[in-house]
């Protein structure tokens, strides 16, 4: 029988990091015999941003997933909202389980301190999810230990599924150490990618410009974080916690959950509540030139984004007027209305919706001159 092994996050715990060193190892993890399926993206080789290979795991087949080991591996994200939330996991867990043989289940998880995670989930947000509000908002609708309580406690029937929790806080520098030894893979298996952060956390200038753009344009204010995290890793993060008292709040709530949680892991790796320092309101922000040319080139390409689509749509518009003035006796009308598209049209790349509206211009270029003909034989 096989055993089966998947890193879960969760969320705001270092698995970008992880999962840019998974796809830098498939050869070095083959060799201790363990399938990672899935090629890797681009961005995880390349040490940015990306999202592991489990992601199909919650809509594909069985089938699907070639596994010629006795071990296999998959990280995502996603998978702990599925052992916490997905109605259907279970099912999908076991059928994939049967098919591929499949006897044990061994689950890595790290989890975060309630305070920093919520703090963390905040800006993660702001950078990707299009937030606007402030950091007091997501304090007051924080769930995740309720969660990570529900994940542990979900029932898989017949499967057997040992969980590995460990607390983040407290490990962050040692995240490929401790994966190695839930994979049973000698010390070095893993490659490390130096001291280059994966999808840092921004500055508070960074978060006050992307939750300002937000609120105009979340597909370039999430264009922009990942920008930023991927071109200027080095740039040191910032916290901005909420007021001592909304902190204590959200513990309170909680609580239950916390303690919940306690009982279920090691003593060691238990949630830690300690209530964070809150800074005092910037008056001005500063950004390096390197993070000024990254916000230069991202802004700069999405105006052309906005602005080539406005040109698309502006020469839809004449080509459909073009189109039922075609025949009606207004073939002059017609002509200027296309030469107007064509020149909307100029200089955008030829691809997509481009290529179908010069085709269709040319189109209609041809009925024009046919209905000319035709007048004029008349």
């Amino acid at each position: 029988m096989r055993t089966l092994f998947l890193h879960v996050g969760h969320s705001k715990t270092g698995s970008s990091f992880l999962q840019a060193s998974f796809a830098n190892s498939i050869e070095r993890l083959a060799e201790c015999g363990i399938d990672y399926p899935g090629a890797p993206s681009e961005a995880a080789a390349g040490w940015k941003i990306s999202s592991g290979n489990g992601q199909a795991l919650m809509s594909a087949p069985p089938e699907t997933f070639e596994i010629t080991r006795d071990k296999v591996f998959f990280s995502a994200e996603r998978l702990f909202l599925s052992f916490a939330q997905d109605r259907d996991w279970p099912e999908r867990l076991q059928a994939l389980c049967a098919h591929h043989e499949i006897g044990t289940v061994e689950v890595l998880m790290f989890l975060r301190d309630p305070i920093p995670h919520a703090e963390s989930s905040y800006q993660q947000m702001v950078k990707r999810g299009g937030l606007t509000e402030k950091v007091e908002t997501i304090f007051a609708k924080y769930t995740q230990p309720e969660l990570v309580r529900d994940a542990l406690t979900r029932d898989f029937g017949g499967l057997t599924i040992n969980w590995h929790v460990y607390n983040y806080d407290r490990h962050k520098t040692e995240l490929i150490q401790i994966t190695e030894a839930f994979l049973d893979v000698p010390d070095g298996t893993l490659v490390r990618g130096g001291d280059r952060p994966v999808n840092r956390s921004m500055t508070a200038g960074e978060l006050a410009l992307l939750r300002g753009l937000n609120g105009h344009d979340s597909t370039a204010a999430a264009r922009l974080a990942d920008a930023l995290c991927n071109e200027t890793p080095e740039i040191p993060s910032e916290t901005v916690y909420p007021d001592t008292s909304v902190q204590q709040e959200m513990i309170t709530r909680l609580g239950p959950a916390i303690e919940a949680v306690d009982q279920m892991i090691d003593p060691a790796e238990r949630y830690g509540t300690e209530l964070k320092p809150v800074a005092g309101a910037a008056e001005r922000f500063s950004f390096t030139a390197e993070q000024v040319a990254v916000i230069g080139d991202i802004l700069g390409a999405r105006l052309n984004d906005v602005s080539a689509q406005l040109q698309i749509e502006k020469a839809r518009r004449q080509i459909n007027i073009a189109q039922n003035m075609v025949g009606k006796d207004r073939s002059e009308d017609a002509s200027k209305l296309l030469d107007r598209a064509a020149a909307a049209l100029s200089g955008l790349p030829g691809e997509g919706d481009v290529v179908g509206l010069r085709k269709a211009i040319a189109r209609l270029r041809v009925s024009l001159s046919a209905a000319q003909g035709e007048k004029a034989a008349d």
